[in-house]
């Protein structure tokens, strides 16, 4: 019963950004081709900006997939929670954006697409301002332990209806030696 609510929330309050601003929802607009960012290891705790080749010579790699609105329902993530685009993406129309990180209420409700595969992700710290169950800024470990992921956003305006914009932030994801950064935007409700 939780999921089938936290599932018609996300697709009420997507459905509403796609309605307020006159844009086509997800259901009779096409998906377009899912973008990717890459980064290649660096040998210093410094990001890596995404570049499309990734490759090294150690072969080590990140690439962040994204997901669309047929995703999310295919993945039992939509709900009361938070989602990120690529910040690039804050121009597109709201139905057509494609999601890199969606997290729910739940400390192992977070997801991303990295290296191709759905990763999940348990929370392991949280700080600054609470918004529907989020900090401004989160730390997760994926379930195997492998992948750290940190999300570090800024507030935007409230929604008239239980949402919040998320005008910028960052997320970093680190895997052994690559890192990659990126700048994203996003909303919260419930």
């Amino acid at each position: 019963m939780k999921k089938l609510a936290y599932t018609l929330v996300i697709a009420a309050t997507v459905g509403l950004l796609a309605a307020c601003d006159g844009t086509p929802t997800a259901g009779n607009s096409p998906e377009p081709t899912p973008p990717t960012a890459t980064a290649t290891a660096t040998p210093t705790s410094e990001p890596t900006a995404p570049s499309a080749t990734g490759n090294t010579a150690q072969g080590n790699t990140i690439e962040i997939g994204d997901y669309g609105f047929d995703d999310i329902a295919r993945l039992d993530a939509a709900g009361c929670g938070m989602t990120l685009w690529r910040a690039e993406e804050s121009t597109a129309s709201a139905g057509d954006r494609r999601f890199i990180l969606l997290n729910g209420l739940d400390d192992d409700s977070m997801i991303m697409r990295i290296n191709g595969e759905d990763v999940r992700f348990n929370r392991t710290a949280a700080s600054g301002e609470e918004f529907y169950g989020q900090r401004t800024s989160q730390t997760f470990v994926s379930q195997n332990g492998g992948i750290t992921v940190t999300a570090n956003v800024e507030l935007g305006e409230r929604g008239e209806i239980e949402s919040v914009a998320i005008r910028e932030g960052t997320v970093r994801v680190e895997q052994g030696s690559a890192v990659v950064e990126i700048p994203v935007a996003g909303d919260a409700g419930c």
